[in-house]
């Protein structure tokens, strides 16, 4: 699926489905969904407006998310933004003010943009954990990533600020920061703001945390305790 431009503007978080007459069943080909921009497969998004308030993710794809720029508004119940593959995000802006988890991916690759992120659980995610499982709509499903060896998060660019209850970041392999600015804070008891299971290469830009986890002091206490993790290049 591509989206190279336009404005889209959808709201159901909180509500139901509307049922269809028998008719109307028979007719249709595509299911009700509660997601705001759906794929089976890989989705591209290269630009547009785009005004999300959805129960389940929205913005949801089976392969590959990739965006590439845009004005992003999203209001979620579970995810803001959800691939079953890879998540890669060259540029845009996302004001993501309530959702479960912020970006979920089996890797997550950050280019530039700029992300606003308030999650109940993390923010940007690699770690696993069930898919829905903070709507109580009945969504959620078992990750099935969640203890892929491939997964890792790699940020080269962008302004990211994240307040979470959850990890404001957490990855299930390896995380590396070659630029951006990071501002990071976990408000969550027993979590942190840098959770890794793998390697934490710190190359460049700037983080900050609230913890000190991006020195490595405080990582680990999380769900995902950080296994064999190292920090290098700069440090706050």
């Amino acid at each position: 699926m591509l989206v190279s431009t336009g404005r889209l503007a959808s709201g159901n978080r909180g509500s139901s489905v509307p049922r269809k007459s028998s008719t109307q069943a028979s007719a249709a080909s595509d299911t009700e969904s509660c997601k705001g921009i759906k794929a089976g497969g890989a989705l591209t998004v290269n630009g547009g407006t785009f005004a999300l308030d959805t129960a389940d993710d929205a913005v949801h794809a089976g392969g590959n998310v990739t965006i590439t720029g845009g004005e992003w508004v999203i209001c979620t119940g579970d995810d803001a933004i959800h691939a079953d593959a890879a998540v890669v995000i060259q540029a845009g802006n996302f004001s993501i003010p309530t959702c479960y988890e912020g970006v979920e991916g089996q890797s997550v690759t950050i280019g530039g943009g700029t992300l606003d992120i308030i999650a109940s659980d993390d923010g940007i995610n690699t770690a696993g954990g069930n898919d829905g499982s903070g709507t109580g709509f009945g969504f959620g499903k078992q990750d099935q990533f969640a203890s892929d060896g491939s997964c890792f998060i790699l940020i080269n660019g962008g302004m990211i600020t994240i307040v979470s209850d959850g990890d404001s970041i957490d990855s299930n392999g390896s995380l590396t920061v070659n630029g951006g600015t990071l501002k990071l804070t976990c408000n969550g008891n027993g979590n942190t703001a840098i959770d890794t299971n793998g390697a934490f290469t710190h190359n460049g830009g700037s983080i900050t945390t609230n913890d000190g986890s991006e020195s490595g002091s405080s990582m680990g206490r999380g769900r995902g305790a950080m296994s064999g993790a190292k920090s290098s290049g700069r440090k706050k």
